[in-house]
């Protein structure tokens, strides 16, 4: 399937740097299983570092939240390789996290949260942290479907375009879709139906 790189494209920063410093060349949008290896103990005072930052993307005040995006992607960009080679289980206060900024109840916080998430799953490098945890991301990205924002409903449809393309067994989707057929608003539903009609 060949994949548009034009400008607007979902995937026209391919060939940039995204926020974690890693540059992406893939062109294939296939899930690719990554390669086990033995996992070595994760230093505590690392997952410290982590907690604490999540705890700072959770406070009530909007622009320490903003500020705590970037501050997240450092620590993954910092962390990147024994975030690589551990279980995704390790990190699912990461992946639980990153689902929720995207639907912040401040506009900047929220856009910002976007484009960070949108860089995450193009991550081909960080795929492994996704199957297990396809319910919590789908919750996070599709609760913004029925946005009543425009440009809040576009940059969903290109998170779900983007995770849809990536994952190459499309029944992975299903079960977690229709699990939140039960959660979501009406507007949502719709969406969800539609997509689900489509696997």
């Amino acid at each position: 399937m060949a994949i548009d790189t034009s400008p607007g494209s979902i995937y026209s920063n391919n060939m940039q740097s995204n926020a974690f410093g890693i540059t992406n060349t893939s062109h294939n949008p296939s899930f690719k299983k990554r390669q086990t290896s033995m996992s070595k103990p994760i230093d505590p005072a690392l997952m410290e570092e982590l907690r604490e930052i999540v705890q700072q993307c959770n406070t009530p005040d909007w622009s320490q939240r903003l500020r705590s995006i970037d501050q997240l992607d450092h620590w993954i960009t910092k962390n990147y390789s024994i975030i690589k080679q551990a279980p995704a289980s390790k990190f699912i206060s990461l992946v639980d996290i990153k689902s929720k900024m995207v639907q912040d109840n401040n506009a900047k916080v929220q856009g910002k949260a976007m484009g960070s998430f949108k860089d995450f799953l193009l991550n081909d490098n960080l795929q492994h942290l996704w199957e297990p945890n396809l319910t919590i991301i789908l919750q996070g990205i599709s609760a913004n479907l029925a946005s009543s924002q425009p440009s809040i409903r576009m940059q969903t449809e290109q998170l779900m375009a983007i995770l849809e393309e990536k994952i190459e067994n499309k029944s992975l989707l299903v079960s977690p879709m229709i699990g939140l057929l039960n959660l979501q608003n009406t507007k949502s539903k719709v969406q969800l139906v539609q997509r689900l009609a489509g696997k």
